[in-house]
């Protein structure tokens, strides 16, 4: 039993990669790192490694193998993750079969895993859409400050100054935007997709 115990392991670790693990709860990854679960943060700090199939998070200090990775995560022995990960990924290994009890709860886990999956992608997709849309619209602002400026001081009181100075407003808070999807926390950016996502991109 013990061989097999150890086997089992063997195999798992083999068969399924750390990225495809992380990635099935729902996680994104950007180079090579994604926010630790095991902690609260918002810049990411859970590093994983495909060379070896580890991870380690430089937050909390946590870290090890695909197995180490689910026990931690479901809160379960070694053996019982390993059997998780064998059943999830039907590599067909493990010898014995899950509870009923641990089925419900595992497909529980799931359901929600894959919830927070979908949302993700939503993320993704409206920030890029959302940067693109910035990008043009300060594109354009940078042209009309150009040509509304004024060229002398009797242009201070034509009409078109009104423009100028919505174009000198407008400016700063596209680059303030901006600066929040390249170079923002999680949370600056997370609020930003909820009091945003419902405009109309043109």
């Amino acid at each position: 039993m013990k061989q097999a115990t150890v086997d089992l392991f063997e195999e798992v670790k083999a068969r399924v990669s750390i990225v495809e693990l992380v990635q099935s709860h729902g996680m994104i990854i950007k180079r090579n790192r994604a926010v630790c679960p095991f902690h609260k943060e918002d810049t990411p700090s859970l590093t994983v490694y495909q060379s070896t199939s580890s991870w380690h998070c430089f937050g909390c200090g946590a870290g090890g193998s695909v197995i180490d990775f689910t026990a931690k995560l479901y809160g379960i022995n070694p053996l019982e993750a390993a059997k998780k990960i064998d059943n999830d990924f039907r590599l067909g290994l493990a010898v014995g079969e899950l509870t009923e009890e641990q089925r419900r709860g595992y497909a529980a886990m799931r359901a929600e895993r894959e919830r927070d999956k979908r949302v993700y992608a939503d993320y993704e997709e409206w920030e890029s859409a959302y940067f693109d849309y910035l990008c043009e619209r300060l594109h354009l602002m940078e042209q009309l400050r150009e040509a509304t400026k004024p060229m002398r001081e009797s242009d201070l009181d034509a009409p078109h100054m009104v423009d100028y100075a919505l174009v000198l407003h407008a400016v700063p808070l596209i680059e303030y935007q901006l600066s929040i999807l390249t170079d923002g926390e999680l949370a600056d950016r997370v609020a930003m997709y909820n009091d945003k996502r419902g405009e109309v991109i043109f």
